[in-house]
């Protein structure tokens, strides 16, 4: 069972220990609630898939916050027209070098893109375009998980083109699952893109913490960020705590060194952090366990799962072959 599944179950080893070693955190919940009572954004009502929209928002923030695109796995199966396009209404152009001769290519998928804009506003034809694209690299997630075994750019792109015939993908314009990502690309552009930026310089996405078992949404300076679609995250905020908090200490080696989490909500535009110091003190009985501390005893605790989850991984990427048969005795 991934973290994010062990946040919701009670009786997941996850929860119990938390449960166990920081039994008060529910302050932090009460605390963003109280936050919440005032957003920048307002909630708009789409009948679309929320965990679509939410994977469509990941991809389209993570190719604004980063310096070179992200989330090329899903990007992979979009026709390379549309990925050209997007990346390229993301503010990317392919990189040039004056000192070695062109290398004629022109697959989206070979290129070196770097950052040469920011776009400031979602309504033109190219960013609209842009925004459908991500809704159809989301489609694509559930099928791009199982591909355990990375298959070449054009396997998956001939898998997009089978599902979903010749086009750019199943949904467009018309779609209400645009006009859901389009009112949060715009609220995140007016309010969450400058909160988000003030975090820090330096945006990591989609960090794979432990293979098969937890890879966190981003991280921008010290700080972990979870991306929620959830147009009532009163009722979702205790479990993305602990999803946030399963992460944090599944960074057994403080590789990244978080100094705070934060939740990202798309639907109002606005961001709950706390640092992780003040949850520790808020959310312990008695003396306040070190970081370290909670991370040596929960990695103790969570290891059978780690190895589970990593065996069946590496057993589903690398399937054994099968035993030779052993040739009949000579006579």
């Amino acid at each position: 069972m991934a973290v994010s599944d062990q946040a919701a179950d009670p009786q997941s080893t996850l929860c119990k220990f938390l449960d166990l070693r920081l039994p008060q955190r529910g302050v932090v919940v009460d605390q963003w609630i109280k936050e919440l009572q005032k957003t920048p954004w307002t909630v708009i009502d789409v009948d679309a898939d929320r965990s679509l929209l939410g994977t469509a928002l990941e991809i389209r923030m993570g190719l604004d916050l980063t310096d070179e695109p992200a989330h090329w796995g899903l990007l992979s199966f979009l026709p390379p027209e549309p990925c050209h396009a997007l990346l390229s209404a993301a503010g990317f152009a392919p990189a040039t070098y004056d000192h070695l001769p062109d290398s004629g290519t022109t697959d989206p998928l070979l290129l070196s893109w770097h950052r040469i804009t920011q776009p400031t506003q979602g309504q033109d034809a190219a960013q609209r375009a842009a925004l459908v694209a991500c809704i159809n690299a989301a489609c694509i997630d559930q099928l791009a998980h199982r591909l355990h075994a990375t298959p070449a750019a054009q396997l998956r792109r001939s898998l997009f083109l089978a599902l979903y015939g010749g086009g750019a993908g199943p949904l467009d314009e018309n779609h209400p699952a645009f006009a859901g990502l389009h009112h949060m690309w715009n609220g995140y552009l007016r309010h969450g893109r400058q909160e988000l930026q003030q975090l820090g310089r330096q945006t990591i996405v989609a960090l794979p913490l432990a293979p098969g078992f937890a890879t966190a949404d981003l991280a921008v300076g010290r700080t972990l960020v979870e991306i929620k679609a959830s147009t009532e995250p009163t009722h979702h905020l205790q479990v993305w705590l602990n999803q946030l908090l399963g992460y944090l200490l599944l960074d057994r080696l403080n590789i990244f060194g978080w100094e705070a989490i934060a939740v990202y909500l798309g639907w109002h535009a606005t961001i709950l952090t706390i640092p992780v110091a003040n949850l520790l003190a808020a959310a312990t009985v008695g003396p306040t366990p070190s970081l370290d501390q909670l991370r040596a005893e929960f990695h103790q605790a969570i290891c059978p799962e780690l190895d589970e989850a990593a065996t069946f991984y590496l057993q589903a990427r690398y399937p054994r072959p099968a035993a030779a048969t052993s040739p009949p005795n000579a006579q």
